[in-house]
């Protein structure tokens, strides 16, 4: 025999008892499932969190404390990457999402200027300085062979 119930037990409210006892489930991820009576109460979506492996196969990086996880190719040339929430850091734990970002142009360029070789600055001064000399020693002589030509010329 079916029990009468009011609007508010149908909707999760607390007016009446059913007198069943109030069970919840917890899923794998941690978050609470509700009662266990789907009837009463809307299913609760999966909570989504970040998956380690997603850090090798997508240079990603994950920060606990804010819960966000971002991309470390587009972080370190964030004028390359253009508006994408994977610099700031995202909550948006899809691997449909990181998909759709690794294959962005933006992210791409990211990736070529992140693992371009690079100059250091050292050895870039180091090249000025040796041009330098190179052309001050040049002048040098310049100025010498100049001069020794007006010596020969005068001392006739």
């Amino acid at each position: 025999m079916a029990t009468k119930r009011t609007l508010l037990d149908f909707f999760g409210g607390k007016s009446g008892n059913t007198g069943a006892p109030e069970v919840h489930v917890e899923t794998d991820d941690g978050s609470s499932g509700g009662n266990a009576d789907s009837s009463t109460q809307p299913a609760q979506p999966k909570r989504r969190k970040f998956q380690p492996t997603w850090a090798d196969n997508f240079g990603l990086e994950y920060d606990e404390a804010k819960d966000k996880m971002g991309c470390k190719y587009c972080r370190a040339y964030p004028k390359l990457a253009g508006r994408s929430d994977l610099v700031s850091g995202s909550t948006s734990f899809k691997r449909e999402t990181l998909n759709k970002h690794s294959g962005s142009k933006h992210h791409q360029q990211c990736v070529d200027a992140f693992l371009r070789p690079t100059v250091s600055k050292s050895a870039v001064a180091v090249g000025f300085v040796k041009q330098n000399e190179i052309t001050e020693e040049k002048i040098d002589y310049e100025l010498n062979g100049d001069q020794l030509l007006k010596l020969l010329i005068t001392s006739k």
